[in-house]
């Protein structure tokens, strides 16, 4: 069936497909907005891109054992609440169920290519299960899906950007060792991740930020594997996430050796203890933590870059004997701060270190 066939026929309930068809075009039902029940033969190997565009009168559809592509958008704006993906299927791209109502879905091992924006906007999807091991999940895997409350990351090995971005009944509870990428904003905006353990340090050590940006996790704990190689703490990680109380560290916590700007920034912290291996607190790091009241500094720790405590709740600082560096404002605007400690080693105190530091004596 070539392209945009019967597209628009907005009066088509029913349609039957001859057997020996291998093809349906793009667009081939686009927009049959009535269309209630087609079979789609055993002979089909591909389905291409836009073909059941909003056919919003699916209840079901049946995918044969012969096919093998899944063509972009393919299925954006539809009804039904159940498909399956054959086995025989080895290319799902880009947006192909996108705005769709489908609740749960597999997607079996054989599929090799898995698109941007696959399960983008299923409000109602509920249950995602991807087979297969080392999966990389794309960017906007299933971003702004309302209802999806559990993931499992056992057999995933990379998250792309804004791939759980607004998914706000997300619980999830792990990222186990086996992931080793996440991307910008990957868990972003999620509201339901609460208490939350990340176990692979590699995933941290990458060019991304705001993983967890204005999240609504409460806890964390980062738990640094013997065998790890040196990491940090990304840019923004958890910048925004204003419920988030309480920070620790385990495991070998001397491979942490950076905290990027704006990591904390804006979080609901009381009190955190830099562990050990720590060298730079980036700029912005801990901004307006107006709650932060204690800091225990490493002595691994030579700098802290401007403006990393601004607008704390600090009321005492202590610096340990390494630190060198201070960065433009990195102490401005904590309010409650009596008395600091600096060490000899701090040969320069920049401009606005303490500036509207009003209770500030000693």
């Amino acid at each position: 069936i070539g392209e945009k066939v019967f597209e628009k026929f907005h009066l088509v309930k029913e349609i039957i497909l001859p057997d020996g068809l291998e093809t349906i075009g793009s667009k081939a039902f686009a927009k049959c907005e009535a269309l209630e029940k087609i079979n789609i033969p055993s002979s089909v190997k591909n389905i291409y891109s836009y073909a059941f565009y909003g056919c919003r009168g699916l209840k079901q559809l049946y995918l044969p054992s012969s096919l093998t592509m899944i063509g972009d958008h393919c299925f954006t704006d539809t009804r039904f609440e159940t498909i399956n993906i054959p086995d025989s299927v080895d290319c799902i791209e880009q947006y192909a169920f996108e705005n769709s109502h489908i609740k749960e879905i597999t997607i079996p091992e054989s599929v090799k290519t898995l698109g941007e924006g696959v399960l983008y906007h299923c409000v109602e999807l509920e249950k995602v299960t991807v087979k297969g091991q080392n999966i990389k999940l794309p960017d906007r895997f299933c971003s702004n899906d309302g209802a999806l409350k559990t993931f499992d990351l056992s057999n995933v090995k990379s998250i792309g950007d804004d791939a759980f971005y607004a998914c706000k009944s997300l619980e999830l509870a792990k990222i186990p060792k086996n992931v080793e990428f996440i991307g910008t904003e990957a868990f972003a905006r999620t509201g339901s991740i609460k208490n939350l353990v990340i176990e692979s340090a590699v995933a941290l050590n990458q060019p991304v930020r705001n993983i967890f940006n204005s999240s609504n996790i409460e806890s964390v704990k980062i738990n640094i594997p013997d065998d790890s190689i040196e990491t940090k703490i990304p840019e923004k990680m958890f910048f925004r996430c204003r419920q988030l109380k309480d920070v620790t560290f385990t495991g070998d916590t001397s491979k942490l050796k950076y905290i990027d700007m704006y990591a904390f920034a804006e979080t609901d912290l009381a009190e955190i203890n830099i562990p050990e291996g720590v060298i730079s607190i980036g700029p912005y790091a801990f901004n307006k933590c107006t709650l932060l009241q204690r800091v225990n500094f490493p002595n691994s720790l030579t700098s802290i870059w401007a403006y990393a405590f601004a607008g704390c709740g600090l009321s005492e600082i202590d610096l340990s004997e390494n630190v060198s560096d201070l960065g433009t404002g990195c102490f401005s605007d904590c309010a409650e701060l009596k008395t600091v400690e600096l060490n000899k080693n701090i040969s320069y105190i920049p401009s606005e270190c303490f500036t509207r530091c009003k209770k500030l004596k000693t």
